[in-house]
């Protein structure tokens, strides 16, 4: 039994068993391999499976079928070998007896603004997909991810269908500036009001307090006569500013004398207050109401002689406007235009940075992509740093590199050339390979793609790497030593860069030193790459 598995490109990680018979792969949702992506015809190839022979087919596509870094339409394919079909690089792996196979979900493209969600032959959803894992079974983050992508992101996807993403982000950016100023502005002003009546609450609890001491003794000599309210109906705010009895009944100021509190948020806290005192409250009542009128009621208490106590013989009634010192709408809204204005001007120059940050790498990549097509670089640059693109940017190399040039000496002229650098490198491992074992130095070769294709007995000891295992295989994969790997990496990016000229460098291997070395054949571009390991003392001999 064989299996595909997506080693770059979208969705890294997934595997497809592949059945006896034909498994067609494409972006038909009936497909035994469902590949959701517009550079993927409907149905774009087949595998076909007899007993331990696979063979592959292109049905026709447009954007071709690749085997190991070669355009194929018909090949008989093994374990180890990979397959590009538009983003999806494949490996080709065997599954060992009593191997679990999982595969993960894999979301389909955009279908009518929203980002529907597979649906396998026998109505599965995508939770479950073919011989895979419940979504339930992923872990933490990946289920986050995934319902982020399905249920969130979806919804952003729509509207990226139907309108340009700078008006998107405009719109974004614009919703994000008033929620800050709800979130951050609203607070504040909340905080500010609680402190005014705080304040307007003290400040009508001093007044009532110095009234009632001013009159105390007034009350205690039994003469209602003179009572003084101190000017605090001159105060700034005050609303209501008496002494009355237990009654209700007003004693001062003169104007209001005998008149009653009868109605009015005073009168109701009055009446309630009144109360308190007779059952033997001795301090005072504040209470604001609903954020605009402080009310603060103080007893006048003397002493009674019968009861050998004070008592509560009258209160002193002060409330105060809180409104009038509150920030009113013409204020809050001013604060407001600040904020926003000082929001917009910080916000706007960190989005125009992030757009131009966006920007950038993909108008160097367009004009890369045009010196290629020119023959006037190797490749596209990648100096910008960000491994949600890194792919993007390997996929187009690699697509450039099988497309002809079109420079000064003509496309057929391109591809005569590269013709004759190809079949120079093949000369080349030809001649390495009629050499047999008789070479007393390691000797590997590798295509362009940096698959190997040679590597003689002594490499082989020296490296640990088995050429059965290797052949067809990106070098740097399957190497054992990491350090090796990234020596070996180094090397051919050198190599690549200066085309014809052999670069070295020193590696130990389990304790001894050997000198490796590495040539890049090729006139414009890399072909191939030699790559010879010889003992350091055998180069000092």
């Amino acid at each position: 039994m064989f299996k595909l598995t997506i080693v770059g490109g979208p969705n890294t990680g997934t595997n497809f068993v592949l059945k006896e018979g034909e498994n067609v792969l494409g972006r038909g949702s009936s497909n035994e391999v469902y590949l959701p992506s517009s550079r993927v015809s409907k149905n774009h190839c087949v595998v076909t499976v007899k007993g331990r022979t696979l063979e592959l087919r292109d049905l026709g596509s447009a954007n071709g079928t690749f085997i190991n870094g070669v355009k194929a339409r018909q090949k008989v394919i093994q374990a180890g070998d990979r397959i590009s079909v538009g983003p999806f690089i494949f490996e080709v792996t065997r599954v060992k007896k009593n191997e679990k196979v999982s595969q993960y979900p894999v979301l389909a493209e955009l279908q009518n603004g929203s980002l529907a969600a597979r649906k396998d032959v026998g109505g599965t959803q995508a939770g479950y997909s073919n011989g895979g894992m419940p979504a339930a079974a992923l872990s933490f983050w990946d289920r986050v991810n995934l319902y982020f992508e399905k249920y969130v992101m979806a919804f952003f996807y729509g509207l990226n269908i139907k309108y340009d993403w700078r008006w998107l982000g405009v719109g974004l950016f614009t919703g994000f500036l008033f929620l800050n100023l709800f979130f951050s502005v609203s607070p504040l002003l909340e905080a500010n009001q609680q402190s005014v009546l705080i304040e307007s609450g003290r400040r009508a609890q001093y007044m009532a307090r110095q009234v009632a001491e001013l009159n105390t003794a007034k009350f205690a000599a039994a003469s209602q006569s003179g009572l003084t309210m101190a000017g605090t109906g001159e105060e700034f705010g005050v609303q209501v500013s008496v002494i009355a009895d237990l009654q209700n009944r007003i004693l001062a100021p003169a104007d209001k004398l005998n008149q009653y509190l009868k109605s009015g948020t005073e009168a109701r806290l009055a009446v309630a207050a009144a109360n308190l005192f007779k059952e033997g409250r001795e301090t005072g009542v504040v209470k604001d109401f609903q954020d605009e009128l402080v009310v603060a009621i103080e007893p006048i208490r003397i002493l009674d002689r019968k009861l050998g106590r004070n008592t509560t013989v009258a209160m002193v009634v002060v409330s105060i406007d809180a409104t009038f010192a509150t920030p009113r709408m013409g204020s809050i809204g001013v604060i407001y235009s600040k904020t926003l204005i000082v929001a917009v001007i910080f916000g706007a120059l960190l989005a125009l940075i992030f757009y131009r940050m966006t920007l950038k790498p993909l108008e160097i990549l367009n004009e890369d992509m045009e010196k290629v097509l020119q023959g006037e670089m190797h490749q596209v640059t990648h100096d910008f740093k960000n491994e949600s693109l890194d792919s993007l940017w390997t996929i187009i190399n690699s697509a450039l590199q099988r497309l002809p040039k079109t420079g000064s000496g003509g496309s057929s002229a391109e591809m005569d050339r590269e013709s004759i650098e190809q079949t120079s490198f093949e000369v080349a491992v030809q001649a390495f390979r009629s050499m047999g074992d008789g070479a007393r130095y390691g000797l590997l070769a590798c295509d362009q793609a940096r698959n190997v294709v040679f590597m003689n007995t002594v490499f082989e000891d020296i490296s640990g790497i088995r050429s059965a295992d290797a052949f067809g295989k990106e070098l740097t994969s399957v190497a054992r030593d990491q350090a090796f790997s990234v020596l070996v990496s180094n090397l051919f990016d050198a190599a690549q860069m200066s085309l014809g000229q052999a670069l070295g460098e020193d590696f130990d291997f389990g304790g001894i030193v050997y000198e490796m070395r590495t040539v890049a054949l090729g006139k414009d571009r890399a072909m191939g790459f030699i790559l010879s390991a010889t003992r350091k003392e055998s180069a000092e001999a």
